[in-house]
């Protein structure tokens, strides 16, 4: 860190591509960018990094170029800030999008104790991995 605040205030992009925008927030952001790397898809992964005050306008330009948004988030779908993102890329992008926007969250029910459980409560990277492909209508063997 160089001391430089305006850099961590802005999201982080951490593969480049052109089908497809990932917005992976906290922990989902290391998943996202594994499955993309292991599959090598064209695929642009954000972090937004600070959600509030939230900066999205790298993340509108992606997705204005890609067409396509998919947000990946640990908490439930009515809990994180996922819909928030989505909205706000729907009102900026919606002539620009190929398809729907899509949310990859964990249900909307309390989180599971037992670890057993909870590997299958929050989004894998198989499940990642299901939503990409889906999105960008092309499977991985």
């Amino acid at each position: 860190f160089d001391g430089d605040l305006v850099k961590i205030a802005h999201p982080r992009r951490y593969t480049e591509g052109s089908e497809l925008t990932v917005v992976a927030l906290g922990a989902m952001a290391e998943a996202a960018v594994s499955v993309v790397r292991n599959h090598n898809y064209s695929v642009q992964v954000w972090n937004p990094f600070i959600l509030n005050p939230s900066v999205l306008d790298p993340i509108i330009e992606s997705v204005s170029s890609t067409g396509r948004l998919l947000v990946v988030q640990e908490s439930g779908s009515t809990a994180g800030l996922g819909d928030r993102i989505i909205s706000v890329v729907c009102r900026e992008c919606f002539g620009k999008l190929k398809r729907a926007p899509a949310l990859l969250s964990t249900p909307d029910i309390p989180v599971p104790f037992a670890r057993e459980l909870e590997s299958h409560f929050l989004p894998s990277q198989e499940k990642i991995r299901d939503c990409i492909e889906s999105m960008i209508g092309e499977r991985c063997e």
